[in-house]
């Protein structure tokens, strides 16, 4: 998976893969990357790089619009 190499976290392929068995067609999976996202942004100081601002307040608003699983 090429995605993989620049994320890297099994956690969301994990659930990728889940969603892409269930095999429903109408399955949103915008939902379950927000969700992915909410936990990172909930963990910046665990990233070896830090976040840029940008990438921050663009990832918090698809957050806001798709996320499932709130703080």
């Amino acid at each position: 998976m090429k995605l993989y190499d620049l994320v890297g976290d099994d956690g969301l392929f994990d659930a990728l893969y889940r969603v892409e068995q269930d095999n429903d067609p109408n399955v949103d999976i915008r939902y379950v990357v927000a969700n992915k996202l909410q936990e990172w942004l909930n963990n910046l100081d665990s990233f070896f790089q830090p976040w840029d601002n940008d990438s921050i307040t663009i990832c918090r608003k698809l957050v806001a619009e798709y996320a499932t699983i709130k703080d």
